[in-house]
């Protein structure tokens, strides 16, 4: 039986749907686990689809970098990465909320235990229903970034987010900053501020610690908001 052109047309578009809904599958489970699927698919006459995970969601395998904070720096346009998983949501998802809130992690992390490699990400999680996580800056060198240099591109770009929105699906989304979290060494970082050990470490009051073995606040007295 010979199919029309719009037989063919219906067979194309749900290939390339399949192809989609697999890739969003994907980046939620390990590659090997996806690399099997799809020779399985492949087997059973999906003869279209590719053969690797790395293939199917198309993961560049090299990636040009800058030399940013003494790390190697690599920096992805927080609005276009934004829309992109937004575009991934149900219409209806999107129609129930006229701001878009979001959270960022700031932290470093070591890539492997043989060496002293380590990488400091910036995250972003879409507090939607799924929540969804993507980085927006990766930084990755032998320490922590020298400076804060690393973050200005994420902080231009969240700004202009915050002051412009986003449009998605025909309709215009603010967006709210629920928290930017980071564990102890990092916000002191972040922040410039001493770490837990110093002298002036604590943010809510404003007295000088004193040593007992240990730096002590002792006049919790002054302690914001009591």
């Amino acid at each position: 039986m010979d199919l029309d052109e719009n037989d063919t047309t219906d067979m194309e578009e749900d290939k390339s749907s399949l192809a989609t809904d697999l890739a969003t599958w994907a980046s939620k489970v390990k590659n090997n686990a996806v690399d099997h699927l799809l020779k399985v698919l492949q087997q059973h006459g999906h003869t279209d689809l590719p053969s690797t995970a790395h293939t199917l969601l198309k993961t560049p395998r090299h990636v040009a970098t800058i030399q940013k904070s003494g790390m190697e720096y690599f920096h992805y346009p927080l609005h276009q990465k934004l829309l992109e998983h937004l575009e991934k949501y149900p219409v209806e998802e999107l129609q129930d909320h006229d701001t878009i809130d979001l959270s960022f992690n700031v932290d470093g992390l070591p890539l492997f235990k043989s060496s002293g490699k380590v990488m400091w990400p910036v995250l972003c999680a879409i507090h939607l229903n799924p929540i969804v996580v993507f980085p927006t800056t990766l930084t990755c060198g032998n320490n922590r970034p020298n400076d804060l240099h690393f973050l200005e591109d994420f902080v231009a770009d969240l700004e202009v987010l915050l002051s412009n929105g986003i449009q998605c699906k025909g309709k215009k989304h603010s967006i709210n900053v629920l928290c930017i979290v980071c564990d102890a060494p990092a916000k002191a970082f972040v922040r410039g501020t001493k770490l837990y050990s110093g002298y002036y470490f604590c943010d809510k009051c404003d007295q000088k610690g004193e040593w007992f073995n240990r730096v002590t606040f002792q006049d919790t007295g002054n302690i914001m908001g009591l």
